[in-house]
Order: structure tokens, then C-alpha cells, then sequence
């Protein structure tokens, strides 16, 4: 008897086993990419390091009214995160500004400007780095800890929603803990980390007041205390209150004390504690801003302008504007990196793909007894994605719904997805939960090496022999600091629309004093520029100022021939150094030379 009690409570006990397990190894995953990603390479670092930094030098807020930095500004954002960095990290706060040397291209769309936001120095970068680096590392681990917090806090919620389907709860922490865009995030200094945490914690004491069949004050309060943090953490959570509010409501309506004073205190708790926690913020903005929400553009329509609904979206078919939100919300949820510039391989989405289309079948008849959890969670996951998707529609532009915008609602897609492969007959569930938990993990452990680290590294130094067996000759020196050796183009004939690589082999003979811009062009007879291409060298991570006199390298471009050309023509092949003049950031003027 005794050893059948045991056994029972070790069985009760191993979802909970397991999403420790989850959460441990997604510390680790996410401490990895803190360590392994180049500097400021994540989304907005540059605008989040700007913050922290200020709060951990001056022990305040910044004037949202001000820029702390040019590039990317985040002193809008709500503070929490920030200010715990800025506690963490004080002693390691770097006294000078951090004034990054950017890559003018990388944001451009197609890639061939580089990946890279920022110049790398791997001598200075490497361990333990700059003052910068380092504690930039603190608001990145900070950052890991708080996203492993947020594994345990799905798995909580999917369990008191669903209290009868451990397996889901299990299942749920592990998709959650091993999708690769949250593992990325994770070690990144953003907030995207800290509102998934506090985002979760808010489903999961709204789902615990619903469950309780005599919720008191301090039930109430919980509830307006995690919804006080989320809103704390990013603009994004304010969709929460009107979901957290509405679950107050249900319990009220399902508790059996009808004493008008007893409900109004209860509702009292909850408003109390997110004024307690959050109110003070908005009155700060609402004195120094005029608005109670900031934002990077002070002129920003969509703050006091309504959508014009019908009007947006006429302006595009709804197919198209359909098939491009949902297509790039899937594919930025499940594997984006970097500053958004770099994708899983396709093959890699279609298994995904696959992955969901199963558990949506399993999905499709769920159990009686999970419909009122589903039917809460799937209010959960509308009112997370209701603000981005009015963002959309509003400017017309299906790209503002990027999966990590889903984060706070991390619980319910996982949740959802668990549901599905629990739906599918006979041994299917458990064979479906574990490959899919197992090759998430698979992936987000191989992605940082396999897939983004290439896209960062610098051009190996070649051999004078290994050029001249490998490209066609010429000698060209450009202003006395570098020679062109030769080149090889992986095409002679090419259609419009047709993508060819050049690669250009240099010698460097002095040193340069600044990043320059390398532009190929292709011209025709007549000098007419049909196709270019600009760019920093090494596929924008190998800018002039950091190349060594003596060394010989290989640079390659990919050069697209546009589908309005006029054929056939003769093309010459016309490379040139240009000087990169920043006339403001993110601007664009150049300057010809050599």
C-alpha cells in the first residue's frame, strides 16, 4: 500500500520534474547565445543597452522627452526591465557612451548588406571584451534567467487550465522552453524576455482566481500585482487588463458571496494593486509627455488617430495581405535572429509547419472537460494578438505582427499545440510531444553555430598561390591602400532576374582610417549602370578600417539583375571603394573615391 501511495505521488510529480528539467536546460541554451552572439547583434540592443546603462550610472529614468542614443532609441519603454539591469549590472556600468560604428545596410531587406548591425574588432571583443561587452553580458544573462523563470510559469498555467491534462502542462513548458526565437530572445538585452515572464504570470493568476471556488482579497490582489508588472515591462501587456478584469469577473459571477460590498472590495484589490505598481508611470508620462504612453516616434498617428479599417484594407488584396502576415508571423515566432535578418532554412519551417498541421488535427476534437480552459486560453491569445494586428491594419503592413510580439501569450500557443498532439489517437501523443520537445531542442542547440555564427565571421586570409589558382588577374590599386588581385564571377550569361556572385580578391597595402563602401556595379557598353550592388566587404563584416596591411583575402558579393532590363546587353563588371558619409543616422548620402 505504502509503495502504491509512493509510486502515485512520483507520477504526480514528473510533469512538474520535467519543466525544471526545461527550464535548466533553456538557462543554458539562452546563457549560450548571451555569451556566442556578437555584441548589439540582437534587436534594438543598441536603444536597450542605452537604457540600462543610463539607470545603472544615475539610479533614474530617462526623459522620454530626450534620446539617450541615436540608434534605436528605447527611453520610452516602461522601466522595469531596465532598472533591474541597471541594479545588477552597476558596477560594471561603463562611464562612456557606447557610439557604434553601424553597418549602413544591414536593414535594407535583402541580406546582401550583411547581417551584422555593428563593426566587430574579434581582438577587442574577445574575453572578456570591452566595458561595453560586459555588461551588456549582464542584461543578456539577466535576460536567460528571467525567460527560464517564465518555462515554470507556462507550465502552472497550462496545469490549473487544464488541471485533468499534465501531459499538456509537461509538453506545453517544453515547446515554450525550446522554441528558437524565445531561446534567442532570451539572451538578448531586450524586454521581450521580461514581459513573456510577467505576461505568463499574469494568465496564471487570472486562470487560478477562475478555478477558485472561494477566492479572497489577497487572490484579487495577485492577480493586480503580475498584471502591474506586465505593464511594467512593455507597452504590449495593456491588452491584459481589460482580459484580466474580465477574469475577475467571471469568478465573482461563479462565487457564491453576492455581497455587493464584498465583490466591490475584491475588484477594489485588483485595481489597488496595478495602480500600486504600474499607475505611477502612466501619471509620469501623462505629465512629461502629455499622453500616458510614449513612444520612440512623439508623433506617431496610431496613438491618437482611430484605423481607417476598410480603407487600409482595400488598399491591398486580402489575400495577399492575409497570406504575408500569417506567413511571416509563423516564420518570425518560430525562428528569427539577429535584428530580424536572419531566417531558419525553409526546410526547417516546412517540418514546423507539418508539426502544427498534426496538432491541429488532434486539436480539432478536444475533450469536453478541456473546452472551458481552451476557451480561456484562447481569450488570452486573441487579446495578446489584437494590438500588433491592429498595428498592421493600421499602416497597412502585415510585417508588424512578428511572432515575438506573441510572447506574453508564449503559454497559450504552447498550450494549444500540446492540446492537439493529446487529441491524436492511441500512442501518438507521447511519440508527438517528444520529438517535438526533443527536436526544438536539437535545433535552438545547433542554431547559434550552425546557422548564425557563419553569417558573422570575417574572410580567411588566402595565400598569394591560392589567388592565382582561383581568379582571373588584374592590378588595381585603390588610393594606395589596397590592390585588387583578381576576380571570379560564377556566371558568363545571365536572364533578367537572375542572381550572380562576384568575388574579389584584395591585398591590403596600408591601413585605412574609416569603414569604406564597396559597390559593384555591372555596366554596359555605354557606362549605364544595369545592376549594383553596395555594401561594407565581408558581406558587412570586414569594413576597411579593420583590414591588416599584408593580408589577402577573398570578398564575395551577389549581384541581382533587375527584371526590367533591357536585354541583351554586353556587361563589365565596375567595383569601387566608395567613402560612407553619415549625414545623420540612417542616412544614406555617399561620397565617390578611388
Amino acid at each position: 500500500m505504502r509503495q502504491s501511495i509512493r509510486t502515485s505521488r512520483l507520477l504526480g510529480r514528473w510533469p512538474l520534474v520535467l519543466a525544471l528539467v526545461f527550464a535548466v536546460a533553456r538557462l543554458a541554451l539562452s546563457s549560450y547565445w548571451a555569451i556566442a552572439l556578437p555584441p548589439f547583434e540582437a534587436h534594438d540592443e543598441t536603444g536597450h543597452y542605452a537604457f540600462a546603462r543610463h539607470v545603472a550610472l544615475t539610479g533614474t529614468l530617462p526623459d522620454p522627452r530626450s534620446q539617450l542614443t541615436d540608434w534605436f532609441d528605447e527611453s520610452h519603454q516602461p522601466p522595469l526591465y531596465y532598472t533591474l539591469v541597471g541594479l545588477v549590472g552597476r558596477l560594471v556600468a561603463p562611464v562612456d557612451p557606447y557610439e557604434p560604428t553601424v553597418n549602413p545596410f544591414f536593414l535594407r531587406g535583402d541580406r546582401l548588406g550583411g547581417v551584422n548591425a555593428v563593426a566587430h574588432d574579434p581582438g577587442a571583443e574577445a574575453f572578456p571584451g570591452t566595458p561595453h561587452q560586459r555588461f551588456l553580458l549582464v542584461g543578456r544573462l539577466l535576460s536567460a534567467l528571467l525567460s527560464a523563470a517564465a518555462v515554470i510559469f507556462v507550465f502552472l498555467a497550462v496545469r490549473l487550465a487544464l488541471p485533468e491534462a499534465l501531459y499538456v502542462a509537461a509538453v506545453a513548458a517544453g515547446l515554450a522552453a525550446f522554441n528558437p526565437t524565445w531561446v534567442f530572445l532570451g539572451g538578448a538585452m531586450n524586454n521581450d524576455a521580461l514581459v513573456a515572464l510577467t505576461g505568463t504570470m499574469t494568465l496564471w493568476a487570472c486562470v487560478r482566481l477562475w478555478r477558485l471556488s472561494h477566492a479572497g482579497f489577497r487572490d484579487y490582489a495577485l492577480v493586480g500585482l503580475t498584471l502591474g508588472l506586465a505593464l511594467l515591462s512593455k507597452n504590449n501587456a495593456l491588452v491584459l487588463v481589460p482580459f484580466a478584469f474580465g477574469a475577475a469577473a467571471l469568478a465573482l459571477k461563479r462565487s457564491e458571496d453576492r455581497s455587493l460590498l464584498r465583490m466591490g472590495s475584491k475588484l477594489l484589490a485588483l485595481a489597488s494593486l496595478t495602480l500600486a505598481a504600474a499607475g505611477w508611470w502612466y501619471v509620469r508620462n501623462l505629465v512629461l509627455l502629455g499622453r500616458p504612453i510614449g513612444d520612440r516616434e512623439n508623433a506617431n498617428v496610431i496613438l491618437r488617430d482611430v484605423s481607417p479599417f476598410f480603407e487600409t484594407v482595400a488598399k491591398r488584396s486580402p489575400l495577399d495581405f492575409v497570406g504575408t502576415l500569417t506567413t511571416n508571423t509563423f516564420k518570425t515566432y518560430w525562428g528569427q535572429f539577429g535584428w530580424g535578418t536572419i531566417a531558419l532554412p525553409d526546410a526547417v519551417y516546412l517540418v514546423l509547419a507539418i508539426a502544427c498541421a498534426i496538432a491541429l488535427v488532434g486539436l480539432a476534437r478536444p475533450r469536453r472537460t478541456w473546452l472551458p480552459g481552451l476557451a480561456v486560453l484562447g481569450v488570452f491569445l486573441l487579446a495578446v494578438g489584437a494590438l500588433p494586428l491592429y498595428r498592421a491594419i493600421f499602416f497597412n503592413t502585415p510585417t508588424l505582427l512578428p511572432g515575438r510580439y506573441l510572447l506574453p501569450a508564449i503559454a497559450v500557443t504552447t498550450a494549444l499545440m500540446a492540446a492537439g498532439f493529446a487529441g491524436l489517437p492511441g500512442r501518438l501523443p507521447a511519440v508527438a510531444g517528444a520529438v517535438s520537445v526533443g527536436g526544438l531542442f536539437l535545433l535552438s542547440a545547433a542554431t547559434p553555430g550552425l546557422f548564425v555564427a557563419p553569417l558573422y565571421a570575417q574572410p580567411l586570409p588566402l595565400t598569394a598561390e591560392q589567388v592565382a589558382s582561383a581568379a582571373t588577374p588584374v592590378d588595381y590599386v585603390y588610393d594606395a591602400r589596397a590592390r585588387l588581385l583578381g576576380y571570379h564571377a560564377d556566371v558568363g550569361r545571365a536572364e533578367p532576374g537572375d542572381r550572380f556572385r562576384v568575388t574579389l580578391y584584395w591585398r591590403v597595402l596600408a591601413p585605412f582610417d574609416r569603414p569604406y563602401t564597396m559597390g559593384l556595379h555591372l555596366v554596359d557598353l555605354r557606362s549605364q549602370s544595369q545592376a549594383a550592388t553596395n555594401s561594407w566587404p565581408g558581406s558587412g563584416n570586414y569594413p576597411t578600417h579593420l583590414w591588416k596591411p599584408g593580408e589577402i583575402f577573398a570578398d564575395s558579393y551577389e549581384v541581382k539583375i533587375p527584371e526590367s532590363v533591357s536585354a541583351p546587353f554586353v556587361g563589365l563588371l565596375h567595383p569601387r571603394l566608395f567613402e560612407y558619409s553619415q549625414s545623420a543616422p540612417g542616412g544614406a548620402d555617399f561620397q565617390f573615391r578611388g
